[in-house]
């Protein structure tokens, strides 16, 4: 499974987590967003820690 996430605004900080195991994280800084982006095959549970920021997704099974 694929799925991005994007935040919008001073995001500084996110955590993911997959079943009991903590995903790593790969940030790219674009202005303003920060993209993470992953692929594996579970389930995904994400929380924008900034609740300043938009928090959205898209995932692609």
């Amino acid at each position: 499974m694929e799925m991005w996430w994007r935040c919008g605004g001073d995001v500084v900080e996110m955590w993911w987590r997959c079943g009991r195991d903590v995903v790593e994280k790969w940030w790219r800084s674009g202005g303003e967003v920060v993209e993470k982006w992953w692929s594996f095959g579970a389930d995904v549970v994400g929380n924008c820690a900034n609740g300043n920021g938009q928090m959205s997704g898209r995932s692609n099974v």
